[in-house]
């Protein structure tokens, strides 16, 4: 088995240090991983690269293409399992809607975060609509809040099960 290699929470926090992350954006980050912890709870998933994901998700926020821009400055820094998760936190692949895995919590967890601060799906894509300039941009955020609502209902079931 492969050893993964994850930055601990203090290399977390000299990497949003050194990419120059602003503070607003590194607040919306450990709302997103501690959100990320609650969905992740109980579940079979890598704890420790989930939350290094997530507090490291939005490291290029302020730049376009912020999901590949972030991904590829981790994997420089040799933290390619982290950076593969960053990269699709923005635009989910369809396989990853089905399953719960570290990609699918991240993409979760960010979509139930506004700012700083802990929101229902409806909240966060009624504010990201405002925000829409084209039918396209509105067709890829419809995608994501189908996506999201359907990994939402996976976790939903999933606890209905158990608790039988």
């Amino acid at each position: 088995m492969r050893t993964l290699k994850i930055p601990d929470d203090v290399l977390c926090e000299t990497l949003l240090d050194e990419y120059g992350t602003p503070e607003q954006v590194r607040r919306h980050c450990y709302a997103v991983a501690e959100k990320a912890r609650c969905l992740a709870e109980g579940r079979a998933v890598n704890m420790e690269l989930l939350l290094a994901a997530a507090l490291l998700h939005d490291i290029a926020r302020t730049k376009k293409d912020h999901a590949s821009v972030g991904a590829d400055f981790l994997k420089e820094h040799g933290f390619a399992d982290v950076g593969d998760i960053i990269a699709v936190h923005h635009e989910l692949p369809m396989q990853e809607e089905f399953r719960i895995s570290e990609k699918s919590l991240l993409f979760l967890a960010d979509k139930l975060v506004l700012e700083d601060r802990e929101c229902t799906l409806e909240e966060r894509f009624l504010n990201s609509m405002k925000k829409i300039r084209s039918p396209e941009g509105l067709r890829k955020l419809e995608k994501r809040f189908r996506q999201a609502g359907k990994i939402l209902n996976l976790l939903e079931r999933e606890r209905g099960l158990q608790e039988v």
